[in-house]
C-alpha cells in the first residue's frame, strides 16, 4: 500500500507528531507456485475518523511492480 504511513497522527502538544501505518497486510510477502492461491487479510487500524480510498499493489519480483492493483475502501 504505497500511501500507508503517510498520515500524521497528533498525540498532544507535548508529544511530537508521528507517522504510522494504518493497514496491516498478512502475509506481507511470499512465494506462490503456478496455479496456486493465497488468502490475504487486510486490517485497518485507523487513528482518525475519515474515508479511505486507497489501493493494495501486488508486485511480482523480477516481473513488474504493481502487476495487480486491488481497490480498498473503508470508513
Amino acid at each position: 500500500m504505497p500511501d500507508d504511513g503517510q498520515l500524521v497522527s497528533f498525540r498532544s502538544r507535548a508529544t511530537p507528531a508521528v507517522a504510522h501505518r494504518e493497514f496491516d497486510v498478512r502475509p506481507s510477502c511470499g512465494v506462490l507456485g503456478p496455479q496456486s492461491r493465497l488468502d490475504v487479510e487486510v486490517d485497518l487500524c485507523s487513528s482518525t475518523v475519515r474515508k479511505y480510498n486507497t489501493e493494495l499493489h501486488v508486485d511480482v519480483e523480477a516481473v513488474q511492480q504493481g502487476l495487480l492493483v486491488l481497490p480498498i475502501t473503508a470508513r
